[in-house]
């Protein structure tokens, strides 16, 4: 994975500065990731002599977790910082279950829970066979770099809705609603990272067969969220639950001291 250490190296056109973003964004990605955690979790379960059980609740609160993950990951950015409490939660309500849904999906392929038996037959529980079936097609079909879901993440975040579901009971409380541009800033600097990133490590052409099939497993993504959402009425009623929670944390913490990047003043 290239580091700044590499720079002297480089042939790419990133520069100094974007070097630097680019290993902020996975040094706050790594800082809040569900995925050690989950490993250590099925390494507990197929070690134990004695029966764990995983229950379909258990799944819906695996999906809990991985909002708050993603959330965290969001809130400790620059970008997201400069926003209102009331931006940050349009923000959230427009885009945490999208951006929440492909996170979930690089989780599943790094841990390897649908491979584990018993823990896929509580998700089929939860959430149905057929629904099952297409998670694991997507989460089996990408051979995507995980360097590009982080980098695809923080993208996806600042979009202006990365969700095909319209989740406003009442669009007149978005604080986003006349001012969505101000996250095109934000999104074209990752965009620009990315994409100068993918012609660093694969070149050209390569870099662009990558870009075709990581836009086609976002939106096959985002179809497959939005029916869940639209379809199942349990994760739904869940998710959204999530999602308020989230934005009330962030009024409770509005006079907490930023971590930018979740650094540490040792990790600085």
């Amino acid at each position: 994975m290239p580091t700044l250490d590499l720079l002297e190296y480089d042939r790419s056109s990133l520069t100094n500065s974007q070097w630097t973003l680019f290993s902020n964004v996975l040094h706050a990605f790594e800082r809040f990731s569900l995925i050690p955690t989950l490993k250590h979790i099925l390494k507990n379960m197929s070690s134990s002599p004695s029966e764990i059980y995983f229950e379909a609740n258990d799944a819906l609160e695996t999906i809990g977790s991985i909002y708050t993950s993603i959330q965290s990951f969001v809130s400790c950015t620059p970008d997201f910082q400069v926003l209102t409490i009331n931006e940050q939660q349009s923000l959230f309500e427009r885009n945490l279950h999208g951006i929440g849904s492909f996170y979930s999906n690089l989780i599943y392929r790094e841990t390897g829970l649908f491979d584990n038996e018993k823990l896929y037959q509580t998700y089929i529980a939860a959430y149905g066979l057929e629904t099952m079936k297409q998670s694991s097609r997507l989460v089996h079909r990408s051979s995507l770099d995980s360097t590009l879901f982080k980098l695809i993440l923080i993208i996806l975040a600042f979009s202006p809705n990365c969700f095909i579901v319209d989740v406003h009971e009442n669009i007149q409380n978005d604080s986003l609603i006349f001012g969505t541009f101000r996250l095109y800033g934000s999104q074209n600097v990752y965009i620009e990272l990315l994409w100068k990133y993918m012609l660093y490590r694969y070149g050209f052409m390569e870099a662009v067969r990558h870009l075709n099939n990581l836009v086609k497993h976002i939106l096959d993504m985002i179809e497959l969220a939005g029916n869940v959402y639209k379809n199942h009425q349990l994760h739904h009623d869940f998710v959204d639950e999530v999602v308020e929670k989230t934005k009330e944390q962030l009024i409770i913490s509005q006079n907490e001291p930023i971590v930018l990047w979740g650094k540490t003043l040792a990790s600085n």
